[in-house]
Formats: C-alpha cells, sequence, structure tokens
C-alpha cells in the first residue's frame, strides 16, 4: 500500500476529523471556543478548563481529560 493508499484509507476510518466527537455535538463545539476566549482573557490553562468542562457538561462527563485537553489543542491547531 502506497502512501495515497493509505490517506484514502485513513480518510475512509473512523481516524478520520469527519468522525470528530465536537463535530458530531456542534453545540458543544461553540462551549470550547467560548471557553478558550475566557481562558486567553484570563490566563487559564487547558488542564483546569477540561476539569472544568468535565464537571459541568453532561456529554464530556465520560471523557478522559488527555482527551478533553486535546480537543482544545485540536481547535487551537484549527484542526476543528
Amino acid at each position: 500500500m502506497g502512501l495515497k493508499e493509505y490517506n484514502q484509507h485513513y480518510k475512509d476510518s473512523n481516524k478520520s476529523n469527519n468522525q470528530h466527537f465536537l463535530k458530531q455535538h456542534p453545540e458543544l463545539l461553540k462551549v470550547f471556543t467560548g471557553s478558550m476566549k475566557e481562558m486567553t482573557e484570563h490566563n487559564i490553562n487547558d488542564t483546569v478548563a477540561a476539569r472544568y468542562l468535565i464537571e459541568t457538561e453532561p456529554l464530556l462527563k465520560n471523557k478522559a481529560l488527555n482527551t478533553v485537553r486535546k480537543y482544545f489543542k485540536d481547535i487551537r491547531d484549527g484542526l476543528l
């Protein structure tokens, strides 16, 4: 399998950005972007914000801390 075929397989698999949890829940994406603005204003790091969102958002209750931190990184990197 060459790089081109692997790329197509990757896009078709569940690892693709199209299957991202926040894309499936756009209301959460709005919460994350709003939180990021507040984080920059008050100099709050991703870990504290992730713990807060896990405690307050019902959809994130079963998500791991590192997963929620990764969502912040994905938004900051422009992947979502």
